[in-house]
Order: C-alpha cells, then sequence, then structure tokens
C-alpha cells in the first residue's frame, strides 16, 4: 500500500514537472513585452494575477506562471525573489522556483557569474 501511494505521489510529481516545464515553454514562446511602458503595465497585470490566484489557492501552477513572468519583465529579478521570498506561499514559490530553473534566460545577478559584482572584479 505503502509503494503503491509513492509511485502515486512520484508520478503526479512528474506530471507536475511536465505542466511547469509546457507552462514555461509557453511563457517564452508568447514572448515579453520590451518597452518600459508596456513592461510596467504587464508586470502590475502579472503581479496582480499571481496574487488573486494565491489567494483563491485554486491552481499554483497558473500563481507561480504569473510571478514568473512578472519576473521575467522585471529589471533587477534578483530583488524580486527577496520580496517573493517574503509575500508569495511556500507551495507557489516552490513551483517559481523550478519555473526559473527552466529558464536559462533569465539573469539572476548574484546567483549567475554576471552579477558585476566582488567575485569578478579584474581577477583572471
Amino acid at each position: 500500500m505503502a509503494r503503491a501511494a509513492k509511485e502515486e505521489a512520484e508520478a503526479e510529481g512528474a506530471a507536475q514537472r511536465e505542466q511547469i516545464k509546457k507552462a514555461v515553454n509557453a511563457a517564452k514562446d508568447e514572448g515579453f513585452p520590451t518597452d518600459l511602458e508596456e513592461k510596467e503595465a504587464y508586470f502590475m497585470s502579472q503581479v496582480a494575477k499571481g496574487e488573486s490566484l494565491c489567494a483563491e489557492g485554486s491552481d499554483n501552477i497558473e500563481a507561480a506562471l504569473a510571478f514568473y513572468k512578472a519576473l521575467r519583465v522585471y529589471p533587477q529579478p534578483k530583488d524580486l525573489i527577496s520580496i517573493y521570498d517574503k509575500t508569495v506561499p511556500k507551495d507557489v514559490l516552490e513551483i517559481l522556483a523550478e519555473m526559473v530553473a527552466l529558464d536559462s534566460g533569465l539573469k539572476l545577478g548574484s546567483f549567475t557569474t554576471e552579477s558585476g559584482g566582488p567575485d569578478n572584479h579584474g581577477v583572471e
């Protein structure tokens, strides 16, 4: 019985990972605004959508996707992640982390070597 429950949980996890991957790919295919004003409006609408979905508690993947889309257009993604850490429910945050991990084009400042931080000042 325990093995069956474990196998079911693993299958659900794999299905969720596949859903997350599809959601990220669909968002990338859809594209993101490049104009500053469009980015601001897009950001605000996606954050509002994510907050609304979190409040409903009905679809964590959709909620995480909205926060991911907002992150994609935010000028300092690393700063926004620290805000998300304090405000987004843990279940949604875990899905968002998977989405971020799937997106190699997302620059996260100090999480990458492109931070311009102390780790790459003239050291060769």
